[in-house]
């Protein structure tokens, strides 16, 4: 992060999320859907699945009981993806000692970057062809992939 930012500067859905994290501690947070650049937590709600250590305690965060205080490096990366999903859905953030660790979230494919052909400026272009059966005699079908790639499945 460029320059501190600290809880209070969140808005309310956002410090909601942070103190979710904190109070799963360790474990996941599933489905959470992200509208106008939030996340919601009232339609559809998301599902906690929480770990628990059979073998020792695991403490809460300090920060549970603090009114206010600096986030974290990966608090403030998971808010500047909520800027960037802007609207869509985390599949999956895993947390970790109250910290946000990691995300999967779905992305629309027209918005994911284009693959290009080695030396080529335009975009690699698949089209799946497949022949018809010839009297009841399954015919080859053929997938083109790129420029030049063509390839026969029997």
């Amino acid at each position: 992060m460029d320059k501190q930012v600290w809880f209070s500067q969140l808005s309310p859905a956002r410090q909601h999320l942070v103190r979710l994290c904190q109070v799963i501690n360790y474990g996941h947070l599933q489905d959470l859907t992200i509208e106008a650049r939030e996340p919601l937590f009232d339609s559809p709600v998301p599902t906690a699945l929480l770990e628990l250590r059979l073998d020792s305690e695991d403490p809460p965060r300090d920060e549970v009981a603090i009114d206010d205080f600096a986030l974290c490096a990966e608090v403030g990366r998971l808010m500047s993806l909520l800027n960037q999903v802007e609207n869509g859905k985390i599949s999956k953030l895993e947390v970790r000692a109250g910290i946000p660790r990691r995300i999967v979230f779905e992305k629309s494919i027209t918005n994911l970057p284009v693959a290009r052909q080695a030396g080529s400026k335009d975009p690699v272009r698949c089209v799946v062809v497949e022949t018809t059966a010839v009297q009841n005699n399954r015919g080859p079908s053929s997938r083109t992939c790129g420029e030049g790639g063509v390839r026969k499945d029997a």
